[in-house]
């Protein structure tokens, strides 16, 4: 498919649709990525389908050897929408806070891949160190991070972490790619960690 067929963008096309299309580079031909925890299931769309259906089907359809998605989700209120849908995208979704998860006290029995999109957003910077700590700990292969760049996105009351700068993901050891125009609305921030014993990753 082609990456604009899965309505990542709520709309026809995006300023940073390279930001999906790098992340695909990163993974798609990695052979031992067969579950994947998805962070957070996103506000319901025009449609009514959940952000992350897009972004699931994605992660599923082009990882040929991904085999099953779970989703981790804080609120109750999307819980309950997203157990609701009967969709095999969204009924593996389950109650926890990214920042004090771990898979010994869920239902999740564990994740190749950790993938949280537009979630770093929404915790405090100073949260940031042990949260994504705690995530690189706990996936097999490695973590990717997508969130808003610069300071003209449409930042709410519920982003508590406004105006992320170029360098700030560099310094948890992440390799950083910047998407769209920066300091735009469409600007994207593709963070990733891939653990190097486990997968060579050459863009």
């Amino acid at each position: 498919m082609n990456i604009l067929d899965y309505n990542l963008f709520g709309k026809v096309a995006s300023d940073y649709s390279r930001n999906w299309i790098n992340l695909l580079d990163i993974i798609k031909d990695d052979e031992g990525i067969n579950t994947i925890l998805n962070i957070g299931v996103g506000e319901p769309r025009q449609d009514g389908s959940l952000s992350c259906k897009a972004w699931n089907s994605l992660l599923l359809n082009e990882i040929t050897t991904a085999k099953q998605i779970f989703n981790l989700e804080l609120d109750p209120r999307l819980q309950i929408i997203a157990k609701n849908t009967n969709d095999v995208l969204l009924k593996n979704t389950f109650s926890g806070d990214v920042r004090n998860f771990n898979f010994s006290s869920s239902e999740i029995p564990c994740a190749d891949l950790i993938f949280w999109s537009h979630g770093p957003e929404h915790i405090h910077r100073e949260e940031w160190k042990k949260t994504f700590d705690r995530l690189e700990s706990m996936a097999i292969s490695g973590v990717i991070l997508q969130m808003p760049g610069g300071s003209h996105y449409d930042y709410g009351e519920d982003h508590l972490s406004k105006d992320i700068q170029k360098g700030e993901l560099e310094r948890f050891g992440y390799t950083v790619k910047y998407d769209g125009v920066w300091d735009s609305d469409s600007c994207g921030i593709l963070a990733y960690k891939i653990k190097t014993n486990y997968l060579e990753v050459v863009i």
